[in-house]
This record gives structure tokens, C-alpha cells and sequence, in this order.
């Protein structure tokens, strides 16, 4: 019986020809950010968070906690944790790791991020229980809009114990002072979709 929230479908031959063909164009702009010069980041962020399940009714509701600490100028440390909850359904989520950006121009830049990653689903049905850990593999494009506002579009792939899926990423942030912003991000994987909406402070 298939796990509701991790998929153990394959992916479609286009979408693994799309995948690798994302990697392979941001890859190609890794050495020309190796020239430029970019900084690393640390923030901590607050919001709400829903998963939506496509094949069936459940929807989960929660809230996730994502941080960074900057290690040097272009490395970071990463923590994420989501906590969502419906109908006696428990899932968590926890992602930590190491990334790195670089710039490849004034205004966008890219990065590459590698985190353990740990899942726990409990439920009033045993039958669904399921706690695992593996690992998560990033990488994306950052873009500034103007002074104000950012945009960034990313690629995960997920390896939990037998199960592998891949996700396609979209996130916005607006800066309302250089301490605090709004942020909006967006995952979407084959059976579900996760939408988060928060704070996020500046260090």
C-alpha cells in the first residue's frame, strides 16, 4: 500500500528530462559565480504551512520554522522543521545541512544546499505510521526584483529510505525594513503540494 505523504512512484521520462535539464543549466553558471563576489545570509523565519494531497482528502495544516547562520561569506547552516496535523494525521519534517551561493550577477545568484533529512508520521490508523531518515539535495537561482522584493525558483531531490521524489520549488520574500519581511514558498511534488506564509527576521 502506498504512503500517502511520500511517494514511491517513479518519476515520467519528461519529468526526469526536465530535471536533469534544470541541474545542468544552473550547473553551467557555477564557474562563472565563482567570480563574483556574494554573502551569505542569516535569518530566521516563522509562518504557517498547509500539504495538500492530490489523491485523496487530506489536508494538513501546521507551521514551519526555517533558519540559516552564515559560516563565511559564501557558506551557510540550514534548519527547517514543518509540523502539519489534520484528523488524527501527525506529520513532521526536519531538514538539516550545509549550503553555499555564489553570485552570478549584481542581482541573482545561485545555490547548492545538502541536508539530512527526517520524517515522522503518526496517525490513528498504524497501519500508516512511518518514521525515516535520508537526505535532501538543492539547488536553485535567487533573483532581486528591485530593492524590495526577490524571487527564486529551485530543484530538490529527496531520498527517504526506498522512497525518492522530486520537487519543484518557488519562493518570494518582501523586505518591509533590513531586519524584517514577508515571505511566500511553494513546493510541488508529484502527489501534493505545500504552500507556506510567515515572517522572517534578519541578523
Amino acid at each position: 500500500m502506498n504512503n500517502p505523504v511520500i511517494n514511491s512512484v517513479n518519476s515520467t521520462a519528461l519529468t526526469t528530462l526536465l530535471n536533469k535539464s534544470f541541474v545542468t543549466s544552473i550547473l553551467l553558471l557555477l564557474p562563472v559565480a565563482a567570480m563574483a563576489d556574494i554573502h551569505a545570509e542569516s535569518f530566521l523565519q516563522l509562518g504557517s504551512s498547509n500539504m495538500n494531497f492530490e489523491d485523496s482528502d487530506i489536508d494538513l495544516e501546521g507551521y514551519q520554522i526555517k533558519g540559516a547562520i552564515a559560516l563565511s561569506d559564501n557558506t551557510y547552516f540550514s534548519y527547517k522543521r514543518s509540523a502539519t496535523d489534520t484528523r488524527g494525521v501527525d506529520l513532521e519534517i526536519k531538514d538539516i545541512g550545509l549550503g553555499y551561493q555564489s553570485a552570478l550577477s549584481p542581482t541573482a545568484a545561485v545555490y547548492i544546499q545538502l541536508d539530512k533529512s527526517y520524517y515522522d508520521l503518526d496517525s490513528d490508523f498504524r497501519m500508516f505510521d512511518y518514521s525515516d531518515t535520508g537526505y535532501r539535495a538543492s539547488i536553485g537561482v535567487r533573483k532581486s526584483l528591485s530593492d524590495s522584493l526577490e524571487v527564486s525558483a529551485g530543484y530538490q531531490y529527496l531520498d527517504i529510505g526506498a522512497q525518492v521524489s522530486d520537487i519543484f520549488v518557488l519562493g518570494a520574500s518582501y523586505s518591509l525594513s533590513s531586519k524584517l519581511s514577508l515571505y511566500a514558498d511553494y513546493e510541488r511534488e508529484q502527489d501534493y503540494d505545500q504552500l507556506s506564509l510567515g515572517v522572517r527576521l534578519h541578523f
